[in-house]
């Protein structure tokens, strides 16, 4: 269980600034909690954390026109330099976008709508320190006035549904956008997100990333539970996976070369620099 704090809202009313963004809020927090309550350090000395597991945010900036990438960043580094500030530079704890958007009734126009969203995916990518992001919302309103949707009131989609599911859809693609065909293949010829999840962030990033002899990415959530898929083509799941991380296994064995198959009374998967097997008594072994 992860707690994180309710979405700090940030805004431009009456101009941009700490205040506005909801950084001024979260450092007033740390500072009663410690120096003042007693709550936030009788939680750091019991165990061993401040009570938050990662930092939520709302940000709806520019609502009348084009979004700034540099003060939706700013608004992001604002809120996350606050934590870095109590629990250093290197802290683990990671900021959610909790709600974004841009209302196409009385607010922007359709493009500029897909647009705005486009540009503040592409600046959250860019955050290490950055989890996840709620779009709000799904489709239109009417009833609520609330005109956010990326799907009109008659479920039909608008502009911004394209750029959501491209920068959205992490399957096979580096943090730069560019595609993995193995991976993105081999995910999508056997089982898709049913088998294999959602793409994962095990310490290298949710993207299909660069990791010692090529790419692989990290998946959770599906049938087989976490596993990853590599540039080879094939994927490690399993037990095979949890061995895989253990110890210098991965330096021995390198990238798969082959899927989990039949072998005896078990299952064997070959590798770069040998192979696995599995057996109902012997249990995973490395050679």
């Amino acid at each position: 269980m992860q707690i994180i704090s309710g979405g700090l809202f940030g805004h431009d009313i009456g101009g941009f600034g700490t205040g506005q963004a909801g950084a001024d809020y979260l450092d007033n927090t740390y500072n009663i909690g410690i120096n003042y309550t007693g709550k936030f350090a009788w939680t750091m000395g019991t165990y061993g954390s401040y009570p938050l597991d990662a930092i939520g945010q709302h940000i709806y900036i520019n609502q009348g026109g084009t979004v700034s990438s540099t003060w939706f960043g700013t608004y992001l580094d604002y809120v996350h330099n606050v934590v870095t500030s109590y629990e250093g530079a290197g802290t683990p704890k990671k900021t959610w976008m909790t709600e974004f958007g841009w209302t196409t009734v009385g607010g922007v126009s359709e493009a500029t709508q897909s647009a705005n969203l486009g540009t503040a995916f592409d600046v959250m990518n860019g955050k290490s320190y950055f989890k996840t992001a709620l779009q709000f919302q799904m489709d239109d309103n009417p009833a609520g006035g609330a005109y956010y949707g990326i799907f009109r009131p008659d479920l039909t989609q608008k502009p911004s549904w394209t750029t959501f599911n491209s920068k959205t859809t992490y399957q096979g693609k580096q943090s730069n956008g560019a595609t993995v065909t193995a991976i993105l293949n081999y995910f999508n010829n056997n089982g898709g997100m049913g088998t294999h999840g959602s793409p994962y962030d095990n310490g290298g990033s949710a993207w299909a990333h660069w990791w010692d002899y090529g790419y692989v990415q990290d998946f959770d959530g599906g049938s087989i539970g976490r596993c990853a898929i590599f540039d080879t083509g094939h994927r490690v799941a399993m037990g095979f996976w949890t061995t895989y991380l253990q110890g210098g296994n991965h330096s021995h064995l390198r990238f798969p070369t082959s899927d989990e198959y039949g072998y005896g009374s078990g299952t064997r998967q070959d590798f770069q620099g040998g192979y696995m097997t599995w057996d109902p008594a012997n249990g995973v072994l490395v050679f």
